[in-house]
C-alpha cells in the first residue's frame, strides 16, 4: 500500500466513520460503508481534482454510498411489506378429502402470488442455500424468513390445519 494512502487513511477515518454515523447508517454498518469509501477512493484517486481536501472528497463518496444504501434498504423493506400485503389475500381454505393432502397442498400453492411460491420452492426444495436465494430476491436474510414463515401460515390457513 502506498505511504501516502496510509497516512490518510489514518489521519480520515475517524472523522469519516462519524459522517457515516451522522448521516442516520445503523452503527453496525458505519465500518462497512467507511471501508467501501476508502475502496472506492483507493480505486479512483487519480480523479481527485487538485486542490481538494481528501477528506472532502471522502465524504463526498460516503455521502453517495450512505444513499445508496438508504435506497436498496427502502426497496426491501417495500418489498417486504408488498409481499406481506399479497399474501393477506389467500382464498378461503381448499375443502378436505379423503386422503388428498398432496393434491390440496398443490391447490394452496398455486394460490399464493408467483413469487413466494418460488420462495417457497426454492427455499425447501432449491439447490440454493437462503442466504444467495435472499440475494436473489433482493431480500434481507430475515426478509426471507419472515415471508417463509407468513407463507407457511397461509398454507396452513387454506390446509385448515388453523383457524383463520
Amino acid at each position: 500500500m502506498d505511504t501516502d494512502f496510509d497516512q490518510l487513511l489514518r489521519a480520515c477515518q475517524s472523522p469519516l466513520r462519524a459522517y457515516i454515523a451522522g448521516r442516520g447508517v445503523r452503527a453496525d454498518l458505519v465500518d462497512d460503508l467507511a471501508q467501501e469509501v476508502f475502496l472506492a477512493f483507493h480505486r479512483e484517486q487519480d480523479r481527485m481534482p487538485a486542490g481538494v481536501a481528501p477528506l472532502a472528497w471522502l465524504k463526498g463518496i460516503a455521502r453517495n454510498l450512505c444513499n445508496n444504501h438508504f435506497r436498496v434498504d427502502e426497496r426491501r423493506r417495500q418489498l417486504i411489506v408488498s409481499i406481506a400485503d399479497r399474501l393477506e389475500d389467500l382464498p378461503e381454505p381448499v375443502p378436505a378429502g379423503d386422503d388428498d393432502r398432496p393434491e390440496r397442498l398443490r391447490a394452496c400453492l398455486e394460490r399464493l402470488q408467483p413469487r413466494v411460491q418460488a420462495l417457497l420452492l426454492g427455499y425447501y426444495g432449491g439447490d440454493e442455500d437462503a442466504d444467495r436465494l435472499a440475494q436473489r430476491y433482493e431480500l434481507s436474510p430475515s426478509g426471507l424468513r419472515m415471508t417463509i414463515l407468513r407463507a407457511r401460515e397461509l398454507l396452513r390457513r387454506c390446509l385448515g390445519l388453523t383457524e383463520a
